[in-house]
């Protein structure tokens, strides 16, 4: 959905420039964060809601969806568009939604999902670190798992992971036991 949503945010833009030419247009990136998804399945899978551009464009929210409505170039994963009120809602078809999303899923396979936010970045995860003169108990396995999904997690957005068990926390035990041993 983030794909279709991209496309759909330069397709707004781009209807948002030919209906107010002249006017402060949002950039893709924030149009594509005003998406929403309508309360009902009926309404479409998308709504744009035009409430916020109302203040920039200088106009009613119901104008800006109709003019939204009139210059919107359709595409093949849209089915249809429609005005209500102050939401411009998008209908998506779902033979060529699946198709694309199926060859996006054979093309990229294992990786499909994957945001790669990432990529040339490191991070650290401390798992249980273990105090080495206590016993185990159940907390040690929860922060262990916890940490080694956290991991796997970012691995695949594309971090570079360094896991560290740090076996610490010696002092005080260590030096009981000595006492302990010299008295008894």
């Amino acid at each position: 959905m983030t794909e279709l949503k991209k496309k759909l945010a330069s397709k707004i833009s781009a209807a948002l420039t030919a209906g107010f030419p002249g006017a402060a247009i949002p950039s893709v990136d924030e149009i594509k964060e005003m998406f929403e998804y309508p309360p009902e399945a009926g309404m479409g899978e998308l709504s744009f809601p035009c409430f916020k551009l109302s203040r920039a464009l200088r106009c009613a929210p119901p104008k800006i969806a109709q003019t939204l409505s009139e210059n919107f170039e359709g595409d093949a994963e849209i089915a249809r568009a429609e005005t209500v009120g102050g939401y411009f809602n998008l209908f998506v078809e779902s033979r060529a939604f699946a198709a694309r999303v199926c060859g996006d899923v054979y093309v990229k396979g294992a990786k499909y999902g994957s945001p790669m936010c990432g990529e040339g970045k490191t991070v650290v995860f401390d798992y249980s670190s273990p105090n080495v003169a206590k016993p185990f108990h159940i907390g040690h396995l929860g922060t262990t798992v916890i940490g080694h999904s956290l991991k796997l997690i970012h691995e695949f957005a594309g971090y570079d992971c360094i896991g560290i068990n740090y076996l610490g926390d010696w002092g005080t035990q260590f030096g009981k036991l000595i006492v302990a041993y010299r008295t008894w």
